[in-house]
């Protein structure tokens, strides 16, 4: 600006001021006058300090409009030397500094940046944005071209998102052009997404477009720009130029070099010559130089090291400087101490050194072999080291050289020689011997490093996996190498598989099916319910059809005597599964008893609807005394929370129910997906729950099935989830909240699931909703890790918080470690602890969180809730159906069109049964298929036509279609309420077992002389004389359980006994995974029963809290975890159970451990059979 006034002084006084101007400042540039610098620029200092670098920088760019490149060259010298000391007056030798600084000095000389235009007219200017992971830069020139002024600012934190930074170098430099009393702007930048926010913010076309994690900031600049436009009046217009030709690039860059030399550690960084490691004295009283000299204190600092008695480095130090001098420094200390030789000798401190990798790229290229034991047998090992991990085991006579080359000679000419073996330095491969095998055929030998089993361990951990794989399934080494190979690493592609690897052709596996204890059990907990208790009654007729029985065989009629259980009722006194059972005849149940009318069911009630063209209407209007009142479709049968009005609670909540709502029209199997997408009904709602996650995957849903809006969908699974949100809509609405919102405080719940990322507003208060969000996780983002989209839904909710105003939040989250990143951004005490893979992309969200805090200034407190009680649940949650459906391939039958007949009456229930007899009783789906064809696709419903298939009785009694029945629990809430009994058999011997069904799962095995009833009734007397006994008892149809003493003997304890289904071993389930538990931990310790009860009734249920052990939650005191086998001397008879010493490998079990079991012949006869089996391999 000065510059500016002179010069409108010199056009006032003559050619002969414009002569003498020109000839020291200007120079003719497009017929005006341009600035150059005048001044010489001084060498870069001889003694690098923080002052004088920051005045060499300061005298060629401070007082200059225009600097080009020199702006980020010199704010970059700045920073280093800044990082390098301390305080103004320190010098350093830092050699990059020194580089720097030449490269500067000698590229001013040759390309001075410094010129630009004299006198500045005008209104309009053309602003140059750009901006890179170093700085952000800016141009401003005027209409002809010339450079008004330029600027640069270095980022402080990269973490920043590229965007935003292009956005705030587009304020800055509007801000510079402002400054200049610019009126016309003419902004150019290289982002298109910034050139989209603020070309859309200007003209008002569209809203910003952005779900970034900085949403509010990115909104914040924007409104920004657009106040500036509209308070000052300026003209700006937004144009998009490549990179290339953008003219404050150069502002943003700084040479690559420099950017290496800093990314080195400070330790690592070459000094500017030797550093001086002394203290300086006058050069008078030393010599006659009048300068100062170097005393070397290397002598010194080693005396002081041998007599502290060698010690590190830091204790060395430490007396250096309290003996020698203060100024020395570790440097100094630390070479003397790793010069020194007894430091060397004796216990020498560890060392870092490189690592790498014994894995190599070709498959085959490398092997690594050893020698190994099991079974009292060796084994040659051999495993790639490539990519397969194949490995071959051979059994060895002896494990001497000879045996070891002829069974490697046997592999290599079967497989080929590898590159190179990797073995250890055993004698037999450091022989004579195998030294001339590996070189007749050509093969590097190297030998691992010795007291060091690392190198190589690819071998070795093979091993270990062989190994255990013999030892749990008690097979050979020939089968577990076989199961290992055709194994995949993966655990879930079979090209992963080491076999696959090898072998071009596909390997056959000798794995079998075996059926297991409980394989065969279906599950009676958590089925969804289907039927209602009342569908079977005493005295119905029924069908009772036996598992096993033919698909021809006609079922057995029989009579229902007795309901045990919504599963179970007695059928002749015997108790069967309801899914065994069928309705015989119109005597009861769904298919006999009152049906709500379905929509398409066929009634007649149904048909005049469908003439009259009127949809179903619910009121949700005022009764009485204005109190808002329930739907009148509701109004007879609504219950609980949804069906009491809003004047039990005392409360008035807005709700949409003011109005007459017409459910949406489409609940047919015709569906438009415009309909679909227009009449979900949660676009104009803020407090939705459930509503927001299901209308978004209907849409989803839709859109997968329908090419373009206005095809008509055929979909029994889009059909499915319209159907489930009506009937739960008219059932419970979840639209209603908080009417004024006050204040500026807020709880914010989020949470996020492997489908959507949730966010509620409640009032701290009141816990009134205030609003609510849901966002569907896209195809993209299925292996995207839940911690981070957890962080994202924190960050929505707190954007949306920021939206509503408030600057007081809470936010609680059920994610610990979204909670420890959080709360460490706010309070600094520690650092980001992660080393996931998107650790860049985990920092930048914690950027932007720290970010919106500061900026908006918010007080938030991170709080860390349970799953169960965070109320962003729902909001991230659709039903299970619905996801085992969309998990299914898309089929033809889907996509085809339908037929479009409007106001047609649905066809009757014989018609249907005809059609149903004609094609020979088949299933809903084939009967539906025939009905539709014949009679039309709308007047023939799904429903309707399940109705007809359920009434048939030819159906219902020769092999039934499987029906859902309703699921229950065998667990009770209250301890030893309950015990679920049975007797097995282990290693021939029958044990009572008795497991408890509440909370605590305890167990008591007894150990029976015959599987009696009367000794079962012994054992029972004893145990309950000794624990009480319980209400019930869950027990199995077996004949000792249904005699005559059993029966005595729960009437005198006042015990009821509850029996199982018959043919159902899921009626008693928890006993039965019970004995599974138990009889693995016997065959895999090969220990006791008495030790396995023990271990299991000490270990706790979740791994980790003792407190769930189930001995825990039957006695008072805590259970201590002791040998049930108590240990003998060995003068004593019996023999003591050995335990595994920690740390050390172990697979074979002693014979005096086996001689408890009674199995010590069959141990030694499965040895002999491996042996064998092992020869012939």
């Amino acid at each position: 600006m000065y510059v500016s006034d002179g010069l409108s002084e010199v056009h006032g006084n003559g050619a002969a001021a414009v002569s003498h101007f020109r000839s020291n400042h200007c120079r003719c540039c497009h017929g005006g006058l341009a600035w150059r610098r005048d001044n010489p620029v001084g060498s870069p200092p001889a003694a690098m300090t923080r002052r004088s670098v920051f005045s060499w920088c300061g005298r060629i760019v401070a007082h200059l409009p225009v600097c080009g490149w020199l702006r980020p060259a010199t704010a970059w010298l700045k920073r280093r030397v800044n990082s390098l000391t301390r305080g103004w007056d320190d010098v350093t030798h830092d050699a990059a500094l020194r580089e720097q600084l030449k490269h500067v000095a000698e590229r001013l000389a040759s390309e001075d940046p410094a010129r630009g235009q004299w006198c500045v007219t005008g209104h309009r200017a053309v602003l140059w944005t750009d901006a890179s992971s170093i700085a952000a830069g800016v141009v401003l020139e005027s209409e002809g071209g010339d450079v008004i002024e330029d600027a640069c600012w270095l980022r402080r934190d990269e973490a920043t998102h590229i965007n935003m930074a292009e956005l705030d170098a587009a304020v800055r430099g509007i801000n510079l052009a402002l400054a200049w009393d610019m009126k016309t702007i003419e902004l150019k930048t290289d982002s298109a997404t910034v050139h989209r926010w603020v070309s859309d913010a200007l003209s008002g076309r569209a809203r910003l477009r952005t779900k970034a994690h900085g949403e509010m900031l990115i909104r914040r600049r924007v409104d920004v720009i657009r106040q500036l436009v509209a308070e000052l009046g300026i003209s700006l217009t937004v144009s998009l130029v490549r990179s290339s030709q953008n003219r404050s690039d150069t502002l943003t860059r700084v040479p690559s070099l420099w950017l290496r030399q800093d990314s080195q550690p400070a330790d690592q960084r070459p000094s500017d010559g030797q550093p001086v490691a002394a203290a300086a004295v006058v050069g008078s009283e030393v010599g006659d130089g009048g300068g100062a000299v170097t005393v070397d204190f290397r002598q010194a600092v080693t005396d002081v090291h041998v007599r502290a008695g060698h010690p590190g480095v830091r204790r060395t130090l430490y007396f250096a400087r309290r003996d020698v001098s203060s100024s020395i420094s570790r440097k100094v200390v630390r070479e003397v101490v790793t010069a020194c030789d007894v430091c060397r000798a004796v216990d020498p401190a560890p060392v870092t050194w490189r690592h790498g990798s014994l894995a190599v790229e070709g498959t085959w290229d490398r092997l690594a072999i050893d020698v190994t034991h099991y079974g009292g047998q060796s084994y040659l090992s051999v495993i790639d080291c490539g990519p397969s991990r194949f490995c071959v085991w051979r059994l060895l006579r002896r494990s001497d050289a000879a045996t070891v080359t002829s069974e490697l000679e046997q592999v290599f000419a079967e497989r080929g020689a590898p590159a190179e073996l990797l073995a250890d330095n055993d004698t037999a491969f450091r022989s004579r011997q195998f030294a001339a095998f590996a070189a007749r055929w050509g093969v590097l030998l190297r030998f691992r490093a010795v007291h060091r089993p690392s190198g190589n361990s690819i071998v070795e951990r093979n091993h270990r996996s062989v190994k255990v794989i013999a030892a749990r399934k008690k097979c050979g080494i020939g089968e577990a190498v076989h199961l290992y190979n055709i194994t995949p690493r993966d655990g879930g592609t079979a090209a992963e598989a080491p076999a696959n690897g090898i072998y071009r052709y596909p390997v056959r596996d000798a794995v079998r099916q075996r059926a297991t204890a409980g394989a065969s059990e279906e599950a009676v907990i958590g089925r969804p319910p289907a039927r209602r208790e009342g569908d079977f009654q005493v005295g119905d007729a029924v069908w009772v059809r036996r598992p096993g029985t033919r698909c021809t065989e006609r079922s057995v009629r029989g009579t229902v005597s007795g309901v045990v259980s919504p599963q179970v009722v007695e059928v002749g006194g015997v108790p069967w599964h309801i899914r065994d059972l069928r309705h015989c005849g119109d005597t009861g149940g769904p298919a006999a008893g009152p049906r709500t009318p379905d929509r398409g069911s066929g009634g007649p009630q149904e048909a005049e609807e469908d003439r009259a063209g009127s949809p179903i209407v619910m009121t949700f209007g005022y009764e009485g005394d204005g109190a808002p009142g329930r739907p009148v479709e509701e109004a007879d049968d609504a219950g609980g929370e949804c069906g009491r009005s809003e004047s039990d609670s005392g409360e008035r909540v807005v709700r949409r129910g003011q109005r007459n709502r017409r459910p949406p029209d489409f609940f047919g199997h015709v569906v438009p997906i415009d309909a679909l997408n227009s009449s979900s009904g949660s676009d104009d709602l803020e407090d939705q729950g459930w509503l927001r996650p299901a209308a978004a995957w209907m849409k989803r849903t839709a859109n997968r099935l329908s090419p373009d809006w206005d095809t008509p969908i055929v979909s029994e699974e889009l059909q499915r989830e319209v159907d489930d949100v009506s009937r739960r809509f008219r059932a419970c609405d979840p639209a209603r909240g908080q009417w004024c919102v006050t204040g500026t405080s807020v709880v914010v719940w989020t949470d996020a699931s492997s489908i959507a990322r949730g966010v509620v507003l409640t009032d701290p208060d009141t816990g009134a909703i205030i609003e609510d969000a849901s966002w569907l996780r896209a195809e993209s983002e299925r292996d995207v890790h839940i911690n981070i989209s957890e962080l994202d839904a924190a960050l929505n909710g707190v954007n949306l918080a920021v939206a509503w105003g408030f600057r007081r939040l809470t936010l609680r989250t059920d994610s610990v470690t979204v909670h420890r990143w959080l709360s460490d951004a706010l309070s600094g005490k520690a650092r980001l602890r992660t080393k996931a893979q998107s650790e860049m992309l985990i920092r930048r969200r914690v950027a932007v969180f720290r970010q919106l805090v500061i900026e908006y200034e918010l007080e938030v407190t991170i709080e860390l809730v349970a799953s169960a009680v965070n109320r962003a649940d729902e909001v991230t949650r659709v039903p299970n159906a619905w996801l085992q459906t969309a998990d299914q391939p898309t089929t033809d039958s889907s996509k085809a069109q339908p037929v479009a007949v409007a106001a047609i009456t649905s066809a009757s229930a014989s018609d249907i049964r005809t059609i149903h007899e004609n094609i020979g009783h088949q299933g809903v789906r084939r009967t539906l298929w025939y009905a539709r064809r014949e009679l039309g696709v709308r007047r023939v419903s799904k429903p309707a036509v399940r109705d007809v298939v359920r009434r048939c009785q030819t159906c219902a009694s020769i092999d039934p279609a499987p029906e859902r029945w309703p699921g229950g629990s065998l667990g009770t809430e209250r301890t030893w309420d309950r015990l679920a009994m049975d007797v097995t058999h282990v290693h021939g011997h029958p044990y009572l077992t008795l497991v408890d069904c509440g909370p605590s799962r305890y167990a008591i095995w007894r150990r029976l002389r015959r599987a009696g009833a009367l000794e079962i009734v012994s054992e029972l007397e004893n145990v309950f004389l000794e624990r009480g006994a319980p209400a019930e008892i869950l027990t199995d149809n077996a004949t000792e359980f249904r005699g005559r003493v059993m029966l005595a003997f729960a009437a005198r304890w006042d015990v009821s006994i509850r029996f199982r289904a018959a043919y159902e071993p899921g009626g008693n389930g928890i006993v039965e995974r019970h004995h599974r538990t138990i009889k693995v931990m016997v065959a895999r310790q090969s220990c006791s029963i008495a030790e396995a009860v023990h271990r299991y009734n000490v270990t706790p249920k979740d791994g980790s809290d003792p407190a769930t052990a189930p001995i825990n939650g039957v006695l008072r005191h805590p259970g201590r975890d002791v040998d049930v086998t108590p240990r003998r001397t060995s003068d004593e008879s019996g023999d003591a159970l050995p335990l595994k010493k920690p740390g050390v490998y172990q697979t074979r079990v002693k014979r005096s451990c086996l001689r408890r079991c009674g199995v010590v012949r069959a141990f030694e006869e499965s040895r002999k059979d491996m042996a064998m089996v092992c020869q012939r391999m």
